[in-house]
């Protein structure tokens, strides 16, 4: 299962609102943008209505958010419309290839559809529950377990943060923390369970991007806590000492390593500010590395990156790419091969590069008579 589209929008309170319309999805993606256009507000749009959906309810939340999302698992199309006020869903319903599966309202009551008996029944739900996430049932519901698997496969890793390097110290607990990516813990569990295999995928990736390590491990820094290391020229590292770029990269290759030994379902990958940090060659290596990962397992996954890095643009193929464009109104736009096939296809005849597809606006106006 992967996303097709998303329309979401977000009232944080009175004229302050931000509104997405069928922004639609390939396999692998490139949303590429301006800054402050919405790059990282799409990425968060799915998010937070995953984050939602393993919780099974809302609170403490005073926004208003709407969602309508096209989910395609082979050749069958899901769509699911949530709305919530103020911590309560006010509406949420499911149609699978145009078929209504189940429709709640704002009191909670509504009907859902019993697979094993081809029948509908009344259900009555709490009003900040979310019906999807709390009516899991492998043979009343079986129709619903690809949504699950999507939801539990889905990872969201933001590029331009630290992806599990700092070593932070509770002074209170007298307790190591670490950053919720996990990274060391990835690495050790799977280690265990791999061994030699996963560890040497880890390294002949990273230094196929144009790094040189000959190891990495991790030790043990205090009672049940583990910090990584990487042994570069016959010296080791310690990671509070590595760039901040390279444990960037190492990070990511190590828990997308990770996926690739554990998912068997399909898995969502998104990548906010890819390359950021990283110098040319390194950035290219990399999101080469991923779209190549990705397009071997096009069958399992679903890739999607944003950037605004000119260089990055310029190494990723325009078939992958997703435009959007804000102008001064904040009206938003996009443009890709799916919305705008003549644009695309006509620019590739001028011969110049990807980055003046993007900076000369030709995404926009690049269609011509025959």
């Amino acid at each position: 299962m992967y996303a097709e589209s998303i329309s979401f929008s977000k009232e944080y309170f009175e004229n302050n609102k931000w509104k997405i319309d069928n922004f639609d999805f390939s396999k692998i993606n490139l949303i590429a943008g301006k800054n402050a256009s919405g790059k990282t507000r799409i990425l968060n749009s799915i998010s937070i209505v995953i984050d939602f959906l393993r919780e099974g309810k809302i609170e403490n939340d005073s926004s208003i958010y709407n969602w309508n999302i096209k989910l395609l698992e082979n050749k069958t199309e899901y769509i699911y419309d949530l709305k919530i006020d103020n911590s309560i869903v006010l509406f949420e319903e499911l149609k699978i290839d145009g078929t209504l599966y189940f429709s709640r309202n704002k009191s909670g009551k509504g009907q859902i559809k019993y697979d094993s008996q081809d029948s509908k029944l009344d259900f009555g739900i709490e009003n900040n529950k979310i019906l999807l996430a709390n009516k899991r049932d492998k043979i009343q519901h079986k129709l619903l377990e690809p949504i699950f698997n999507w939801i539990s496969s889905f990872y969201l890793f933001k590029f331009g943060d630290s992806l599990g390097q700092p070593l932070g110290y509770d002074i209170k607990n007298k307790i190591f923390t670490y950053d919720d990516k996990q990274v060391v813990y990835k690495f050790r569990e799977g280690l265990k369970e791999f061994k030699e295999p996963f560890k040497n995928k880890i390294i002949e990736t990273f230094n196929s991007i144009g790094y040189d390590i000959e190891d990495i491990y991790t030790a043990d820094i205090a009672y049940q806590v583990y910090a990584l290391y990487i042994k570069e020229n016959g010296k080791e590292i310690f990671q509070r000492e590595i760039s901040q770029g390279m444990f960037r990269a190492l990070s990511l290759i190590i828990q997308i390593t990770y996926l690739d030994f554990t998912v068997e379902d399909n898995i969502t990958i998104l990548i906010d500010d890819i390359g950021e940090g990283l110098d040319f060659e390194r950035a290219d290596s990399l999101i080469n590395y991923l779209i190549k990962n990705a397009e071997k397992q096009k069958d399992k996954m679903q890739l999607i990156m944003t950037t605004n890095d000119r260089l990055v643009m310029n190494n990723v193929p325009l078939d992958y790419w997703i435009i959007v464009d804000k102008d001064e109104k904040g009206k938003i736009d996009f443009y890709s091969q799916k919305t705008h096939p003549k644009n695309f296809e006509n620019f590739e005849d001028i011969g110049l590069n990807n980055f003046d597809f993007f900076s000369g606006e030709y995404y926009k106006n690049c269609v011509w008579s025959d």
